[in-house]
């Protein structure tokens, strides 16, 4: 009677938890920035919305503002209450405040609340009326702005 034994040997079993490390190595960093990706879409939606905000307010006013309760649309920060004055908003991944404005054109931050391994605690500032955005950071600007 001959015996057949059944199974792995160790030396397969290591073959495959080397792959699963080697492809999880190279999956894991794009897995966190496609996540700060759209954590930044927060800070861009925000953009547009106060963009034409402002652009309305211009119409009527010849200036930008840099105040909240200037602009035609409602923010919320993140525990449902309206943002006002010209105070840094609280959403939920960012702070955002209109920094800046003149009749020519207004500057708004939104900070990071909190700090990532890759990005740091990074600003990305958004240059209005053209839609001029930028970052503090080489990695933020290369890889999570579009």
């Amino acid at each position: 009677m001959k015996n057949h034994r059944r199974g792995f040997t160790l030396i397969e079993l290591l073959v495959v938890v080397l792959i699963i490390g080697i492809l999880a190595a190279m999956g894991i960093p794009q897995y966190f920035k496609a996540v700060e990706r759209s954590r930044v879409s927060e800070a861009t939606n925000i953009f547009s919305n106060i963009k034409n905000a402002q652009e309305r307010f211009y119409s009527r006013k010849l200036n930008y503002t840099n105040n909240w309760d200037d602009v035609d649309i409602t923010v919320k920060n993140a525990s449902g209450t309206d943002c006002t004055g010209t105070a840094a908003c609280t959403l939920k991944y960012f702070n955002v405040q209109i920094v800046s404005n003149s009749n020519a054109n207004f500057l708004i931050n939104a900070t990071r609340l909190a700090t990532t391994q890759r990005y740091g605690a990074y600003v990305i500032n958004y240059l209005g009326p053209n839609g001029t955005m930028g970052c503090n950071n080489t990695y933020c600007t290369s890889e999570l702005i579009d």
